[in-house]
């Protein structure tokens, strides 16, 4: 980046940062890197962020918000028409999607899904993805009694069915800096749980319009979120058509 601007103001030209960055990316660099980004935000002509949240982090370090261009993440949603009406038969399905990491926080969901104490037959949970914590995931339902499908990697063209056929879905990263699936999610007409720490909150999903934001590091707020969605079909209906 530094480089881009020198070259820049040798010859004339605007320089444009595209960054994905958001309040919550502050604590994962190191000091040198805030400081270097602090020097860019004051002679960068311009930026474009893919949230509210990135604008909020350049506000936060002296850039104009007329400097900034909000561009949502790009995804492929021509496959995504709204589904309609959800499943009725067996137990209400929250779906997940993405790699099986820790930032995904997903050890802390299926820990909530505990918490609430669903009956048999109320609610299931079904992650699609793969990852490093693929065995402890299913180690962990069986111990906490919770009842996962996990499915592993599937094709892209094969997402909008997957979406299609459940009745929630679920993203409660520790940190995501957009998080694509919410935008697949909310284009498949699925009620939200969304974590606050999520770039595509606030702009795809949106508290009690279309999604329940939650902290991500509070369990508790993820049980009642999931208790919510899974017990109340007026509040599930009402987000859907968010």
């Amino acid at each position: 980046t530094l480089r881009a601007l020198a070259w820049c103001r040798r010859h004339g030209r605007r320089l444009v940062v595209m960054s994905e960055l958001t309040p919550w990316s502050e604590p994962m660099l190191s000091r040198l890197q805030r400081l270097l980004h602090r020097r860019v935000a004051r002679r960068a002509d311009g930026f474009v962020v893919f949230g509210s949240q990135g604008m909020e982090r350049l506000a936060r370090l002296g850039v104009p918000r007329d400097h900034v261009e909000v561009s949502i993440q790009s995804a492929d949603l021509s496959g995504f028409p709204a589904a309609g009406p959800r499943r009725s038969a067996g137990p209400m399905r929250v779906l997940s999607v993405g790699r099986l990491v820790p930032d995904k926080n997903l050890v802390g969901l299926v820990e909530a899904f505990a918490e609430v104490g669903f009956t048999a037959g109320e609610a299931e949970l079904e992650l699609w993805g793969t990852g490093p914590l693929d065995v402890e995931l299913t180690g962990l339902a069986e111990q906490l009694g919770v009842p996962l499908r996990l499915h592993g990697y599937t094709s892209p063209g094969d997402l909008p069915a997957i979406y299609r056929d459940a009745d929630a879905f679920a993203l409660v990263s520790t940190y995501e800096p957009f998080g694509v699936a919410v935008r697949e999610a909310a284009a498949a007409g699925l009620p939200l749980i969304c974590s606050v720490r999520a770039g595509a909150a606030g702009d795809v999903a949106v508290d009690g319009e279309n999604a329940l934001l939650v902290d991500p590091t509070v369990r508790a707020a993820i049980a009642a979120a999931l208790r919510r969605l899974v017990r109340e079909p007026e509040l599930r209906e009402r987000l859907a058509d968010g």
